[in-house]
């Protein structure tokens, strides 16, 4: 295990030099997430924030590793901010998960579901596992869906409403349609962004049709500035908090006020940096050397409403201002959404 750590620290120290390269002059990844219009933000516009923590089902490890080394550090962690800050929330995906800890760590999965019980704990995703979405076969897919479901119904009374997938390399065209058909109406993810040579669209959040060309399987679809690990850093000219509302913007006063941001490091899981006593979120980095701070003090320097939230209370709340854009062609994709970034990644490290 010590020499797993060891290489999947190596290598993400390597993206993380790739990335800082990328970030020397102070902008996006590409050129293609530049926002629309230059926002001025004002407490009329609400900036989600939701705490993760994205954990690999199974990437260069084994299970046992990821629910030893991953579920439970990832949840203890969320547990603790949970009971000491009722107004924290949390999310986390794949049913596979929460059997993994039901099974493993029966105390935190009771306290778990009292968190989702009260609204704290989302569970994003009505998949077993987060899946891939390019070689995987529609029958597949269907079946990740319905195991998915019926252990979250099973479990908590409620199936998920969110095909949530933000580390998938590619999204097939037929995905609206099952996710639609597996009681799920909206869906989130983060590579659309990372595109490096086409815009993937001229806007963020967005009605998805699949090649079914159904509008009754039309879903509502929403792809992070970032990624699903974003650092949040206060400041009026952050690129990535202004991005996130310009590029939903038609022209000043119209287009959608609302955004959403994923925090907490990911892949190996971890979440937010949090006070272990207090919950409160530090100032201080995490091994990819995001650095976090204090809604309020964003408020202070930035100008939207920040909101500690989940992906389904983000999502429940933009619908009715997204249905006035049902037809407007700038928030509609149609089909397969291609992802450049990942070439070659089913074939090569």
């Amino acid at each position: 295990m010590d020499k797993l750590q060891k290489d999947y620290d190596e290598r993400w120290t390597n993206l993380l030099d790739w990335g800082g390269r990328l970030q020397e002059k102070d902008q996006p990844q590409t050129g293609v997430t530049h926002s629309n219009q230059d926002v001025k933000l004002t407490p009329h516009h609400t900036l989600f924030m939701v705490p993760n923590s994205h954990i690999d089902t199974g990437w260069m490890w084994p299970y046992q590793y990821t629910v030893e080394e991953m579920i439970g550090p990832s949840y203890k962690r969320a547990i603790i901010a949970l009971e000491s800050n009722p107004g924290y929330k949390y999310a986390a995906s794949a049913a596979i998960h929460y059997k993994w800890l039901k099974e493993y760590f029966p105390e935190m999965w009771e306290k778990v579901k009292r968190f989702i019980a009260n609204g704290q704990w989302d569970y994003p995703g009505g998949q077993l596992v987060e899946s891939d979405l390019n070689l995987t076969g529609g029958e597949s897919l269907v079946r990740n869906c319905l195991y998915g479901q019926r252990r979250f119904e099973k479990e908590f009374g409620k199936i998920s409403t969110i095909a949530y997938v933000p580390d998938t390399f590619g999204f097939s065209g037929q995905f609206p349609q099952i996710v639609k058909k597996s009681g799920m109406d909206y869906f989130l993810t983060s590579k659309l962004t990372w595109n490096d040579v086409n815009s993937a669209g001229p806007t963020d959040i967005f009605w998805w049709t699949g090649i079914d060309e159904n509008p009754k399987n039309e879903i509502l679809a929403y792809t992070l500035i970032g990624g699903y690990n974003l650092e949040v850093i206060a400041g009026e000219h952050d690129w990535r908090i202004h991005n996130t509302f310009g590029r939903n913007i038609i022209e000043e006063d119209e287009g959608i006020s609302k955004a959403l941001i994923l925090f907490g490091t990911g892949d190996m899981g971890g979440g937010p940096v949090l006070e272990d006593t207090a919950g409160d979120w530090r100032p201080e980095h995490d091994r990819a050397g995001n650095r976090y701070t204090d809604p309020a003090l964003i408020n202070e320097v930035a100008v939207p409403e920040i909101k500690m939230s989940t992906a389904t209370e983000f999502f429940e709340a933009v619908y009715d201002e997204m249905l006035k854009y049902k037809d407007n062609k700038r928030f509609k994709r149609e089909g397969e959404m291609y992802l450049e970034f990942h070439r070659g990644t089913y074939t090569s490290w």
